[in-house]
């Protein structure tokens, strides 16, 4: 029947695309691709987060290539413009094409021409090879892709007063969710951003969420500092860090390393083999790497205006 492209259909691809998101790590635990975790996130949180805004749903951002029915080809994005592509291992060919389809439909406008925006790994050098052919230009910035083995994991530490309390200890969602809202937006301290809470809620449906795996700091006040979540997957026995944050006012005290080393330790506990983060930046490469994280590639943003 030969291989064939099409449009994903949630209903009908989601477990598929989460299997096939297994398949590939199970078969090599640093293959260049967006782990099962991410892509239930993106399924559950933030695509719930865009439609809640008016945005349109993700699902467009997502097209398969299959091979008698078997996924073999992914391009995925977080949105229109951003632009991620996988191939099971012996597929690389697959990479001219699924370039040229992206070209034509998840390309951003712009006055006077269109701009597309491709993020690559640089161990997928087939496709690296291709976007240089086409003039495209590897943008300055990079994603560092982390991995953290669960050895040598030193108690969390932290400030006389402060202590953890963990998801299942506060099911509060509009509470986690200013949190972790605020420190990623200090200029929107004391609002509830209603998209994030819709998303949040959502995501606690999520069949990998678990709220053990959500960590926070409490102030001696008993004010809340910072929020961090792990996404587990039992079956890959493996760990995906979205997000960490830490509101500004509570900021060099170090309580983002100590909840990234309770949240390994609570991985460990429970017989997950390892953890990953793609920080996006070099400050945020430092940050992981003091809590035991190692970078073992990296990922370029690269692009091209026509």
């Amino acid at each position: 029947m030969g291989i064939i492209d099409r449009k994903y259909q949630k209903e009908q691809d989601y477990n598929r695309v989460i299997s096939f998101l297994r398949r590939e790590y199970e078969a090599d635990p640093r293959f260049p691709g967006w782990k099962a975790q991410r892509f239930e996130d993106m399924e559950y949180r933030l695509n719930t987060m865009y439609v809640c805004v008016g945005s349109a749903p993700w699902h467009d951002c997502v097209h398969l290539w299959e091979e008698d029915g078997t996924i073999v080809g992914l391009c995925v994005g977080e949105r229109k413009g951003e632009n991620f592509f996988y191939v099971k291992k012996g597929y690389e060919f697959l990479y001219s094409q699924m370039t040229d389809w992206t070209k034509h439909n998840m390309c951003e406008e712009e006055v006077g021409g269109k701009k597309h925006t491709f993020w690559v790994c640089d161990a997928q050098r087939e496709l690296v090879g291709i976007l240089r052919s086409q003039q495209f230009e590897r943008l300055p910035d990079e994603v560092h892709l982390m991995e953290h083995t669960m050895t040598d994991l030193p108690e969390p530490m932290l400030p006389e007063g402060f202590g953890f309390v963990y998801g299942t200890e506060n099911q509060d969602i509009v509470l986690k969710t200013n949190i972790s809202h605020w420190g990623f937006n200090p200029d929107q301290e004391g609002i509830e951003n209603t998209a994030c809470t819709e998303a949040n809620k959502n995501r606690a449906r999520a069949p990998m969420f678990d709220e053990q795996y959500e960590v926070m700091v409490q102030a001696p006040d008993g004010e809340m500092c910072s929020y961090a979540f792990f996404w587990v997957d039992t079956e890959t026995k493996s760990a995906f860090v979205e997000p960490v944050s830490t509101r500004e006012k509570y900021r060099k005290l170090g309580l983002g390393k100590a909840m990234l080393l309770a949240a390994l330790h609570r991985c460990k506990e429970n017989g997950i083999l390892r953890a990953y983060v793609e920080p996006y930046g070099q400050w945020r490469e430092n940050f992981y790497s003091s809590a035991g994280f190692k970078t073992y590639g990296k990922m370029g943003i690269w692009t091209l205006s026509e």
